[in-house]
């Protein structure tokens, strides 16, 4: 089982570096593994590649470009998935302390389980709006935006953009959408940001299509590896390309993938008497389940998982996981405690734990992450300086 490090080696101390030469500082400390004085830069590029675990470059350390300059890996946060994890970056704070703990989040202040960066209702797919939820209600967060002394820019892809998570923790920032799909487009829009003044400058640069391929084909598959060596070859040209010195490229990801199998992947469809215990469905993630439990029914859940689930997954109480720091190191979030439930299913090995209301229509994916494996917790830290 492998947990974030936050002491030194997480992201969230990664955020931590880019404030300590930009603006306030934060609560958490500075990477380890990366000197503040090779950041200090007038300009510092921080591109996120969804899904690009350490553990898929390992294969590509002496044969890519990105893989040539990675200067070390660390853990992304718990659970390693990327609503936790961007609203990291985006923060600066860990999970426990900004609440956004999934893709599913319970929201007992609405009394819904929430698609949390869509914004909308799970299975109706209705906006949180609907319910009289704002994102200043839900998120209540500043952003680093707020924080950086220097001109910040956002740039992502045309469909998230002008989106209520996008908007709320885009405060301090210009956004600067993106063709989604479009490696140029993205590409470009980097160079075009950088090169639009003279002024210093803060950009963040979000790349999603790596992680949909691995969702979709395996993170082993190849045509995701195909993904990336074309990623490789035009990131190579963009950073070759800035003649700006005085620039600063930091490249890493926000969580790694494992990839599972159809035999592997448990529903709880298929165990009726386990669904009788829950008082809701569950959320989180495929890979780290938060299981909300019927008062009265502890003790069988216990057993039932024993007799049942031992093999493919492991049972703890979800605040023994805030004692030991897996969410932050700090005070945790109001609602924390209500957004992952009474247990946490930590899957073993590449097994996923699906659960589909009736409104929503089934998937599989090849391609998983928020588990505690080393292929999802650790990410790579690529520098690059002109």
């Amino acid at each position: 089982m492998h947990l974030p490090n936050y002491k030194d080696n997480s992201i969230v101390n990664l955020t931590a570096s880019i404030l300590s030469v930009t603006g306030k500082k934060k609560q958490y400390s500075t990477l380890k593994i990366l000197e503040s004085k090779k950041i200090n830069s007038k300009n510092i590029v921080l591109i996120i590649l969804d899904g690009l675990g350490y553990e898929f470059m390992t294969q590509y350390k002496k044969s890519s470009f990105l893989g040539k300059n990675i200067i070390g890996k660390m853990t992304s946060v718990f659970p390693p998935t990327t609503a936790a994890a961007i609203t990291t970056y985006l923060t600066g704070k860990a999970p426990g302390e900004h609440g956004v703990t999934g893709w599913f989040v319970y929201l007992k202040e609405l009394d819904v389980i929430s698609t949390i960066l869509p914004f909308t209702q799970r299975g109706k797919q209705k906006p949180l709006t609907d319910v009289g939820a704002t994102a200043a209600d839900i998120f209540d967060q500043d952003t680093i935006f707020q924080s950086v002394e220097r001109d910040s820019y956002i740039i992502t892809n045309d469909l998230i953009a002008e989106s209520t998570y996008s908007r709320y923790f885009g405060r301090g920032a210009t956004t600067i959408p993106y063709k989604r799909g479009k490696i140029e487009s993205f590409t470009s829009t980097i160079k075009n940001t950088l090169d639009s003044s003279n002024n210093a400058k803060f950009i963040y640069a979000y790349w999603s299509k790596f992680d949909t391929f691995s969702h979709e084909y395996g993170i082993g598959s190849e045509k995701t590896k195909q993904h990336f060596e074309k990623l490789d070859r035009k990131l190579k040209t963009l950073l070759k390309n800035c003649h700006n010195n005085d620039t600063t490229f930091l490249i890493t990801a926000d969580h790694g993938l494992i990839d599972t199998t159809r035999e592997r992947t448990i529903y709880l469809s298929e165990h009726p008497d386990l669904k009788k215990l829950l008082s809701m469905p569950l959320s989180g993630e495929p890979r780290t389940a938060f299981c909300f439990v019927k008062p009265d029914k502890e003790k069988e859940f216990i057993e039932y998982h024993k007799n049942n689930l031992k093999n493919c997954c492991h049972l703890i109480k979800s605040s023994e996981l805030i004692k030991k720091k897996a969410f932050g190191l700090f005070n945790t979030h109001k609602n924390l405690n209500s957004r992952i439930g009474d247990y946490i299913l930590l899957m073993k090995k590449n097994y996923a734990f699906k659960d589909f209301l009736p409104e929503e229509e089934e998937y599989f994916h090849v391609g998983n992450h928020g588990g505690v494996s080393k292929e999802e917790i650790y990410v790579p830290l690529i520098y690059y300086r002109p």
